[in-house]
């Protein structure tokens, strides 16, 4: 029987087209590489959600490299954040060659991640930035907040605060109240009023110029069929806002109300971010609250370690993490499974096992609070629930009848 050898690497296969394949996938051939990556590239800054999450965490396609670093907004990124973005790459590259995944797979990445380097130094910047890059993805993504810089070579990208910023600034919907209600959407500091897309026929189902919606059921009606339901924060005097309350048919999406002060001219944007930082807190609050009831003391363990051998057992209920913690470590056989290390640096380290642990418990469906720094007021900034297991009642004494 012939067997085929692939020509980058040891495999080997039986049928050519599995060799073809593998070539593809896994070696990619440079003269296809420009305009696949041209491709990749155009498409590589799509906005952050919930399902673009998910695929960046079940891509497990040998080396990935992610790089985060903070940065100053402005409309391309600044001298500065374009010579720490090159550090990081840099550092990626110098760990990439020095990483058992094979010469051909960690050749491929670095030539991809300079490209993605290259055009991330291009584009609009915010206060954050997040660059993910193995063989068969690439994103760029532009985050509201800055976060630790640092770059991660693992088997899979470091994700955590891609879920920490659409955790902490989710999208949201602004109704201001008056004579002409007005609506805005969008995340974190950047909001602006939807425009509605043509319809089928080419024609715009918008209102014509001059339309107001005196009934701002009308207007969120719409809004509603265009993106469907978003938490909702009103806008208006004490006298809009208790209209709004007694009479909408929306009044259970708002999530919260501001008075609209009435002596000054107010920026939406900062009147908006200090309500949405104080539901953060509240909710942070919340989350932590419930590690203080008894019962649940009673069902927690604290540490990376706990809480990685709790997911393996399949006992875990519940994880609680503080989102910028990061230590290195490596996978071993044994009892807790993970072994803490120094230096990620290590031959079969891996760079941080919080983000395997927060992207395992992504696919067990464990529910995460990921929580800012010092919230847990805990010397590890990591825990798990477990819950104890009921005890078996009683049957009671026995009693056996006598004659």
């Amino acid at each position: 029987m012939s067997v085929y050898h692939c020509p980058l690497c040891p495999l080997i296969f039986q049928y050519r087209s599995e060799v073809d394949r593998h070539l593809h996938e896994e070696h990619r051939s440079r003269a296809e590489d420009p305009a696949d990556l041209g491709a990749e590239l155009s498409a590589a800054s799509r906005r952050l959600d919930w399902e673009h999450l998910g695929q960046l965490r079940s891509s497990a396609a040998g080396p990935s490299v992610t790089l985060l670093l903070s940065t100053s907004p402005a409309g391309t990124m600044t001298v500065l954040d374009v010579a720490r973005l090159r550090q990081l790459a840099d550092r990626a590259r110098r760990r990439l060659s020095a990483e058992p995944h094979g010469d051909a797979g960690a050749g491929v990445v670095g030539e991809r991640l300079s490209k993605a380097v290259a055009a991330a130094e291009s584009r609009p910047a915010d206060r954050g930035v997040a660059v993910l890059v193995n063989q068969h993805h690439l994103s760029i993504i532009t985050l509201p907040f800055g976060p630790r810089d640092r770059h991660v070579v693992d088997c899979c990208f470091a994700t955590r605060d891609l879920e920490y910023a659409l955790r902490r600034y989710p999208e949201y919907r602004i109704l201001i109240l008056g004579h002409h209600p007005r609506v805005l959407e969008g995340a974190a500091h950047q909001l602006a009023e939807p425009t509605i897309p043509p319809t089928a026929d080419g024609t715009s189902s918008a209102p014509a110029v001059g339309t107001s919606y005196p009934d701002p059921d009308s207007l969120l009606g719409d809004r509603m069929d265009a993106r469907g339901s978003l938490p909702l924060i009103l806008i208006g005097d004490n006298r809009q806002l208790d209209r709004f309350r007694r009479h909408s048919a929306y009044a259970s999406d708002v999530v919260a109300e501001i008075a609209r002060p009435r002596l000054r001219r107010i920026n939406v944007s900062d009147l908006v971010g200090d309500t949405l930082d104080r539901l953060h807190h509240e909710r942070q609050s919340a989350a932590v609250a419930e590690l203080s009831h008894p019962a649940m003391r009673a069902e927690t363990a604290w540490g990376v370690e706990a809480a990685w051998k709790a997911m393996h057992d399949g006992v875990a209920g519940r994880l609680w993490v503080e989102h910028d913690y990061s230590v290195p470590g490596r996978i071993t056989p044994g009892l807790c499974g993970i072994e803490i290390t120094t230096d990620p640096g290590e031959p079969g380290a891996i760079d941080d096992v919080v983000d395997v642990l927060l992207t395992k418990a992504a696919q067990l469906g464990i529910q995460t609070d990921l929580l800012d720094r010092h919230t847990l007021g805990h010397a590890d900034p990591v825990v798990v629930q477990v819950p104890v297991p009921a005890r078996p009642q009683s049957a009671g004494p026995q009693w056996v009848a006598t004659t």
